[in-house]
């Protein structure tokens, strides 16, 4: 998958006219954002995600099987998202 962070906003992810298909994040550990977001996560980030479709990713600890975003700025427009599995604690 797509993977933005830092600690103050400055990574940028911009996506447009894409597909982000059968990704995971996959794999057991103590908590951690690399066992997130299978398609894209986005973490202190900004962005944009634009005429994309996020389909068949998947996570299988904890969260955003297609997107996980936190504490970012983002904006998605004309986007599909379908077809994702997120998992859970375990």
């Amino acid at each position: 998958g797509i993977y933005a962070r830092s600690n103050n906003k400055n990574a940028a992810m911009n996506i447009y006219n894409s597909i982000i298909k059968s990704n995971g994040a996959i794999g057991y550990a103590t908590y951690d954002y690399a066992t997130n977001g299978g398609g894209i996560l986005m973490f202190n980030a900004v962005g944009i995600i634009h005429n994309t479709t996020i389909d068949n990713n998947q996570v299988n600890q904890y969260y955003g099987g297609g997107v996980r975003i936190t504490w970012s700025d983002a904006t998605i427009k004309n986007t599909i998202i379908s077809n994702n599995i997120a998992g859970s604690f375990r």
